[in-house]
C-alpha cells in the first residue's frame, strides 16, 4: 500500500453506500438535518411523549419511572442514547422483545385466531 491510501473497512464502505443513497433520495438540508447531533432536549422530549404506564422496557421499568426521576438519571440517559447512536453496542439483555400471543377466543383451536404475527413467530423460529 502507497503512502496516503487508506484501507476501506466494512463499516466505511457501508457508510459510504449509504451516503450514496442519502445524497440520490434526499437534499443537502435534509442530510444535514439526520446527521446532526441528538441533543438532550429531543431524548428528554422522545421520553415524555411515551405513555407512562404502558409497558415495561426490557430493564422492567416503564417510562414513568425515567419520566418521574428524570432530574436524576437525565444525564445518564441522554448519555447512554447518545453513545448508542455514536456506535456503541446496546447490551443483549436491553435489546430483547418479549411476544405474547393473546387469542381472540378462549380456546384457540387454529393458528388463524392468533393472528399474522403468530406466523412470522412460527417460520422465523426454525
Amino acid at each position: 500500500m502507497g503512502i496516503g491510501v487508506q484501507t476501506m473497512t466494512s463499516f466505511n464502505l457501508r457508510r459510504w453506500n449509504f451516503l450514496n443513497v442519502l445524497t440520490e433520495r434526499f437534499n443537502s438540508s435534509e442530510i444535514n438535518f439526520l446527521e446532526a447531533a441528538i441533543t438532550n432536549e429531543e431524548i428528554k422530549r422522545a421520553l415524555f411523549d411515551m405513555a407512562p404506564l404502558k409497558a415495561p422496557g426490557s430493564d422492567g421499568f416503564h417510562a414513568h419511572f425515567f419520566q418521574s426521576q428524570w432530574d436524576i438519571l437525565g444525564n445518564d440517559v441522554c448519555q447512554w442514547v447518545k453513545d448508542v447512536f455514536a456506535g456503541r453496542p446496546i447490551e443483549p439483555d436491553l435489546n430483547n422483545t418479549l411476544i405474547v400471543l393473546i387469542p381472540k377466543k378462549k380456546i384457540p383451536r387454529i393458528l388463524v385466531i392468533l393472528g399474522p404475527s403468530v406466523y412470522a413467530l412460527f417460520f422465523t423460529s426454525w
